[in-house]
C-alpha cells in the first residue's frame, strides 16, 4: 500500500494523522509493515500515553469481511512469560472503501518490561454459529528502559493474573458504558463511549436519584439510580485466598462505573473488582421526548409530549421547592409501576419500597398527552410558578 493510498484513506475518514505513522497489514503475507517512526512503543510503565494506528484490506482470506468481525491486538510483553500475554479489544474500527482503519491504545501491561514487545492482529467472526478466525504473524516494537518504584515482577505476579481472571467473563464493551466512566473488562481498563447527556440529579435528604436521557443515541435510555451502594474497600483485594493486594498502589483501579452507567444485562468489574451487572434501560424501537412544565399548585397539569403514545413518564424538579411539594415522579404505564417522593423527609416522603404515600397525585395518559392530578391534597401538587422537567418514552 503506497503512502498516497494511506493518505487517501485518512483523508476520507477525516483523520489528521500522518501516513508515515500508520502500520499497514498485508493480508497476503500476513505481516505488518511498521514505520520506523512508530516502532518505539514508549518507555517502561507508560500507561495509555501512546496509540498505534493500523490499516488493513477489509476483505481477507476466504471472503472474510473484517468490517463485521471483532478485532483484537494480541501481544506478549518483554517479560517473555505467560503472564505477559494478553489481548486488546479494538474499539474504533472504521471503514473507508476497501479498507478498515483502527487503533491500539498501549496499556501498562504492554510496557511493563524493557525490551521487545511482540504483537499480532486477530479477527474473529461475530457469528458464533459459524466461528471464523484470521490472524497475522508476529510483529515487534521496542519499550525503552524506565524507572518504576514497584518492580514489574511485583506488579505482574501480585496482580495481573488475578485481575485477568476476575474480569475475564465480562460481557460489556466500551459502547455499553456511559462516556466518562471506566471499568475493567477481560483484564483491560475500558473507557466508556456511550454518549449520555442532560443528566439531572434530585435529592431529598438521604435519597438521591439521577435521571439521564440519551439524545444522540439510536434509542432513548433511562437510568434512575439510588445513591445507596454496598460498602467496600476500593484499595484492597483478596487474591489466591490469602494475600491482600493494594490495588491503587499498583495502579489497578477498577474504574468508577456503577450499574446505572452500563446497559442492562451487561457485566463488568468496577471499584474493588466485584462483578457488576448493568441496569441502564434501553428502549428499543421507541422514541424519547422531553420538556418543561410550570406548576399550578393544587390544580392539574396537562403535558403534550408530542408522541403518539406514552409508555414511561418521569417528572422531576432539580432543587427543593419553596414548599413541601412533589419532587420526583416516575410511572410505567405498561406495567403500572410508579413511585415518587416529595421535598420533605417527614410525612411527605414517599416510601420507595412499598410505594405507599398520602401525598401522591395521579398520572393518566391519553395518546401522547399526560395529565397530573394532585387530587384533594395540595401538597401533592406541582409548586405554583416553579419549573419542572419531564421525560417521556413511547411511540
Amino acid at each position: 500500500m503506497t503512502t498516497e493510498e494511506i493518505s487517501a484513506v485518512l483523508k476520507n475518514l477525516k483523520l489528521n494523522i500522518s501516513a508515515n505513522k500508520v502500520i499497514v497489514v498485508d493480508p497476503e503475507t500476513r505481516t505488518m509493515m511498521i514505520p520506523e517512526s512508530v516502532e518505539q512503543l514508549g518507555t517502561q510503565s507508560d500507561e495509555k500515553s501512546e496509540r498505534r494506528y493500523f490499516i488493513c484490506p477489509k476483505i481477507v482470506g476466504d471472503e472474510f469481511d473484517l468490517s463485521e468481525a471483532k478485532i483484537y491486538v494480541n501481544y506478549q510483553n518483554a517479560s517473555g512469560g505467560i503472564d505477559g500475554k494478553d489481548r486488546y479489544p479494538v474499539q474504533d474500527v472504521q471503514v473507508s472503501g476497501d479498507y478498515i482503519f483502527f487503533s491500539w491504545i498501549l496499556h501498562r501491561k504492554v510496557t511493563l518490561y524493557e525490551g521487545k514487545v511482540r504483537f499480532s492482529m486477530c479477527a474473529t467472526s461475530a457469528d458464533t454459529g459459524d466461528k471464523r478466525e484470521w490472524n497475522t504473524t508476529l510483529a515487534e516494537g521496542t519499550v525503552l528502559e524506565g524507572l518504576e518504584l514497584v518492580t514489574a515482577e511485583e506488579q505482574e505476579t501480585r496482580g495481573s493474573e488475578y485481575i485477568q481472571i476476575l474480569t475475564s467473563d465480562a460481557t460489556a464493551v466500551a459502547g455499553n458504558i456511559e462516556q466518562g466512566k471506566t471499568a475493567y473488562i477481560a483484564g483491560e481498563r475500558v473507557e466508556g463511549t456511550l454518549p449520555v447527556n442532560d443528566t439531572m440529579t434530585v435529592s431529598s435528604g438521604t435519597v438521591s436519584y439521577a435521571v439521564t436521557k440519551v439524545l444522540d443515541y439510536n434509542m432513548p435510555i433511562f437510568r434512575i439510580a439510588s445513591a445507596f451502594e454496598p460498602k467496600n474497600d476500593a484499595k484492597k483485594m483478596i487474591f489466591d485466598g490469602q494475600r491482600t493486594l493494594e490495588a491503587t498502589a499498583l495502579g489497578y483501579q477498577f474504574g468508577d462505573a456503577k450499574p446505572e452507567h452500563v446497559l442492562k444485562g451487561k457485566t463488568f468489574s468496577s471499584n474493588n473488582g466485584l462483578k457488576i451487572t448493568g441496569t441502564m434501560e434501553p428502549f428499543e424501537g421507541k422514541h424519547g421526548a422531553s420538556g418543561v412544565v410550570t406548576g399550578k399548585g393544587a390544580d392539574l397539569v396537562t403535558i403534550d409530549t408530542g408522541l403518539d403514545s406514552v409508555d414511561i413518564f418521569v417528572l422531576y424538579y432539580a432543587s427543593f421547592p419553596a414548599t413541601n411539594r412533589l419532587l420526583f415522579l416516575f410511572k410505567n404505564f405498561e406495567t403500572d409501576e410508579e413511585f415518587n417522593f416529595g421535598a420533605s423527609l417527614g410525612s411527605y416522603m414517599t416510601s420507595l419500597v412499598n410505594n405507599t404515600a398520602n401525598n401522591r397525585g395521579e398520572l393518566s395518559v391519553s395518546g401522547g398527552t399526560v395529565t397530573y392530578n394532585p387530587g384533594s391534597n395540595s401538597f401533592a401538587g406541582l409548586a405554583s410558578g416553579e419549573t419542572y422537567n419531564w421525560i417521556a418514552v413511547g411511540q
